[in-house]
């Protein structure tokens, strides 16, 4: 009994962790769309992680900020797809702009779920994959 406890913990842990990593995603996600359609720049500049802050200024941040806008428009809804093993687990998200259309966008967080690594319009054979199984 208690081996097939063990084992069982084990088969669900990943589940576990797995949607936790989802929930935190859809969160993160979700408060990007809102500051990202209010233009609310410096609220997305807040949600940099420290060593991105360091690489990107709150001028650069919010000049991408308004090329992303002009030529994408408002993000309009989002849709989890997963993570991309393949290049370097980002996790992964159908988006629908209003000029834009429909896009991948992919990003990383750090432990504080902040970006490490965030693009709004991005493809890869893992992408692929993903969107080939949604």
């Amino acid at each position: 009994m208690k081996n097939l406890f063990i084992a069982l913990l084990f088969l669900i842990q990943p589940i576990i962790v797995f949607s936790q990593t989802k929930a935190d995603a859809e969160h993160v996600m979700g408060v990007f769309m809102k500051f990202y359609n209010a233009g609310k720049n410096d609220s997305i500049y807040n949600l940099l992680s420290v060593s991105d802050k360091k690489m990107i200024s709150k001028a650069k941040n919010a000049d991408d900020m308004k090329w992303y806008k002009d030529n994408f428009g408002a993000m309009l809804s989002f849709e989890y797809l997963g993570i991309d093993n393949e290049d370097d687990n980002v996790i992964v998200f159908k988006t629908n702009w209003s000029k834009g259309g429909k896009k991948t966008s992919s990003f990383t967080l750090d432990k504080e779920n902040k970006f490490l690594t965030f693009r709004l319009g991005t493809s890869s054979p893992g992408i692929d994959k993903l969107l080939k199984n949604h």
